[in-house]
């Protein structure tokens, strides 16, 4: 619930300094009126940017390292399940390991909060950093 009302604030201040924008540049109403339809539908794209921009400063790198390399992983195993050449034992292997990582991604949050201390501006149950 919190990182959605964090993404709806955060699109409608984009939203918002988008338009008075537009405002401040347009010179003619016509103008003004494709520039603010522009801006309601880029303004979503752009705070989603902002957002992944955040988490990648807000959370430790190795985190972030972690979990790009496990969605890349789950990728490539999706991608072999598709493959209609490969043998049904090669697939049965990937499928497993397709399981393995997505357990894995399940839990990394919470084993690395486990292992090591950080404290997220994003979450509300932060783990206090032990210094």
């Amino acid at each position: 619930m919190k990182d959605s009302v964090t993404f709806a604030s955060v699109v409608a201040v984009v939203n918002t300094v988008i338009l008075n924008l537009c405002k401040l540049v347009s010179a003619s109403p016509e103008i003004l009126q494709i520039g603010t339809n522009i801006a309601q539908v880029l303004s979503p794209f752009l705070a989603l940017l902002l957002m992944k921009i955040y988490t990648m400063i807000d959370h430790p790198a190795t985190l972030v390292r972690k979990e790009a390399a496990l969605i890349s992983a789950i990728k490539i195993c999706r991608k072999h399940l598709k493959d209609e050449d490969a043998p049904e034992e090669f697939k049965a292997k990937t499928r497993i390991q397709l399981s393995d990582f997505m357990s894995q991604q399940q839990k990394i949050r919470i084993e690395y909060e486990e292992n090591n201390a950080y404290k997220s501006s994003m979450n509300s149950n932060n783990v206090e950093s032990q210094d």
